[in-house]
């Protein structure tokens, strides 16, 4: 939800506030009457000072760089995604403060479309059709728009005529024209249910929108990310799982600035970075029914590991090198088993000696010395240990007879 003023307008976010809150909720309600299984998504608050769900949305209060006169349905939305509203995962509804309808006293009431970043942008114009003072007007052009965003109505429906819009019934929603005195409480969603919503063709649905939940599936929430990162030289992996465990949930991955990464069901995603170079994602899980879990924000710093918002490091994740070209030198009754040192960034506590039927010990140098009768024709693996106890890649050798 976001509420856009012109660079020249006023700011009457105190007076409207309240009134988008009652949009919403109306259109909550509404929505759940002419379908108990779905009702809108909405951004809230997290605060337990109003437990009321529709005043707790979350309403993003925005300056456009651009007067009235110069503002279009175009320029809006390239003037809100320039103030970092792109987030794959919504839609965003825009309820704006002035006209781009100068000087008509009932213009165009909204405008909305699908877009290639965001979900999509609807567009409330405050200063047309009585909006300012007629709720149930407002409320009812908020969901038209909010449903044009969620892909209605498709080209291929039965009764589909002025640019997305339907022509079989003067109670529906999404007619091209709201008639005087119309309200949600006198509309319905997809009269017949042969057009945009709940049909039985094959184009697209509006039900089946990722920005409705699902409330006909009986699920628990969606739970929180454990997520962990390693790398090796410049080669970056991801790591994650779910707490509570839950296998039937897919990770979102979101950079800093709320932008869309990837989405997987694969326990770990792989990237690359420089050495030195700090890695921030936000990462969130959702379920099956569109229900997100909550955000957990991960900073890698790469050959380092887990660091914190000011980059001190919280724990060392990388494990040291691999350790390579082991050699077995005899010497009377004894072996001595060398190899060349494993660098690590944050300091080697020593490497790991680990034969079948001898006590594994850790020593500081880069060879050891071994009772020949212990160790004849056996492998010896030798693993590098860092500071934080992570284990690096062993190298083996066979001490021959």
């Amino acid at each position: 939800m976001i509420y856009a003023i012109p660079a020249d307008g006023v700011d009457r976010f105190g007076t409207f506030a309240p009134r988008i809150a009652g949009d919403i909720e109306a259109m909550t309600d509404w929505w759940l009457v002419q379908d108990s299984t779905r009702r809108p998504r909405f951004d809230l608050l997290q605060t337990q000072s109003c437990p009321n769900e529709s005043g707790r949305v979350d309403i993003s209060v925005v300056r456009l760089p651009h007067g009235n006169n110069d503002e279009s349905y175009d320029q809006i939305v390239s003037d809100v995604e320039g103030l970092g509203f792109v987030s794959p995962d919504k839609a965003y509804l825009v309820y704006y403060d002035g006209s781009i309808h100068v000087g008509e006293e009932y213009g165009v009431c909204g405008q909305s479309n699908t877009a290639d970043v965001a979900w999509a942008y609807s567009i409330v114009y405050l200063q047309t059709c009585g909006m300012e003072s007629d709720d149930a007007t407002r409320a009812a052009i908020a969901t038209h728009e909010l449903i044009h965003g969620l892909g209605a109505v498709p080209d291929e429906a039965p009764h589909a005529c002025d640019d997305g819009h339907v022509c079989d019934s003067p109670s529906d929603l999404m007619k091209a024209v709201l008639d005087p005195g119309d309200s949600l409480a006198n509309l319905q969603l997809d009269v017949g249910r042969d057009d945009y919503y709940g049909h039985s063709g094959s184009w697209w649905d509006t039900r089946d929108s990722g920005l409705l939940y699902d409330l006909d599936l009986n699920l628990p929430p969606a739970p929180a990310v454990v997520a962990t990162a390693t790398s090796s030289g410049t080669a970056v992996e991801l790591d994650w799982i779910t707490k509570p465990l839950n296998n039937q949930v897919d990770l979102r991955i979101y950079n800093p600035d709320g932008t869309f990464v990837e989405e997987t069901q694969q326990p770990s995603y792989d990237t690359t970075g420089s050495i030195g170079q700090t890695l921030t994602w936000v990462l969130r899980t959702v379920d099956e029914g569109g229900f997100l879990g909550p955000a957990a924000t991960l900073r890698f710093k790469v050959g380092y590991g887990i660091v914190d918002a000011n980059g001190k490091l919280v724990r060392d994740t990388v494990p040291p090198g691999a350790v390579r070209n082991v050699r077995a030198a005899k010497a009377g009754k004894r072996v001595v088993i060398s190899w060349p040192r494993v660098p690590d960034l944050l300091g080697i506590r020593g490497y790991r000696i680990a034969v079948a039927g001898y006590q594994p010990l850790i020593v500081k140098t880069n060879a050891v010395s071994l009772p020949l009768a212990a160790v004849r024709g056996k492998v010896v693996s030798v693993a590098a240990v860092d500071e934080a106890g992570n284990k690096g890649l062993p190298g083996t050798v066979r001490v021959s007879g």
